[in-house]
């Protein structure tokens, strides 16, 4: 689907993790996460390798750091979030390590071998669904996500979405069931995100802010699916580095200057 369709699919793609550290706390740094960009050709129309230029790349890299060091436009941020001073700072720096080109198409992201998943992040780009295989909790790591070619660079928050997850974020609407299947309220597990049933729009294509925009509050929050996407929450920013110090401990301990 080219929709901004994010898959939490099988936990048995994710690595069992053991990296599990609870003696570091956190110091405020900026957390430095090298990522691997796997571009994976399919036949002559989907040539992601020659299609995914360097600057489109160097695009999605800039949206990355601009959106986890809370430097990007938020001027169509719901004042509930402002007024609260809910607004957080992720405080994360992504940095390319290495571009592969893979002329043969894998069926399945999965078979695409990584680059060092537990100190990189590695971005599959290809013919794919937008998907993160897990999100990091205890017990699992997500060793990649994997993006669709025409989501990588466009400025949809896609990429952004799913590292969210790598990183430990669940969807606003809760951590089971489709946007669309959901019909009662359920946590994702952080206190300053509202409830809220199901996503606001899956497809991305509604008016900013949405018409229902009150039975849907997180319609700005980059881990719902929204043409309104552009900030995370203080308790978001807080679980997700709580999670890369215990979870990513190689990664945090390595982003010392």
């Amino acid at each position: 689907m080219r929709y901004f369709l994010c898959l939490i699919f099988c936990l048995s793609l994710c690595k069992i993790n053991g990296q599990v550290n609870t003696g570091i706390t956190d110091d405020g740094r900026i957390i430095k996460i090298p990522v691997v960009i796997h571009l994976v050709k399919k036949g002559k129309k989907h040539n992601v390798p020659q299609i995914i230029t360097k600057e489109i790349i160097e695009k999605e890299l800039k949206d990355l750091n601009t959106n986890f060091s809370a430097q990007n436009d938020m001027s169509t941020l719901n004042d509930y979030f402002v007024s609260r001073d809910l607004i957080g700072k992720p405080n994360f720096q992504f940095y390319l390590k290495e571009v592969i080109k893979h002329k043969r198409h894998k069926r399945r992201a999965k078979r695409i071998k990584r680059v060092d998943p537990d100190k990189n992040l590695n971005i599959i780009v290809g013919k794919y669904g937008n998907a993160s295989p897990c999100t990091l909790a205890e017990g699992y790591e997500p060793e990649f996500i994997q993006i669709d070619y025409t989501n990588f660079g466009d400025g949809s928050q896609t990429v952004t979405h799913e590292v969210g997850h790598w990183l430990g974020l669940f969807h606003v609407w809760g951590i089971k069931g489709s946007c669309k299947k959901r019909r009662t309220l359920q946590s994702d597990y952080v206190d300053d995100t509202p409830l809220q049933i199901g996503c606001t729009d899956v497809k991305r294509v509604n008016e900013c802010p949405p018409i229902d925009a009150s039975s849907k509050p997180n319609y700005n929050n980059f881990m719902d699916y929204s043409s309104c996407r552009c900030f995370f929450t203080k308790g978001q920013v807080k679980t997700i580095r709580e999670k890369v110090i215990k979870f990513r401990n190689i990664i945090f301990t390595n982003s010392i200057d």
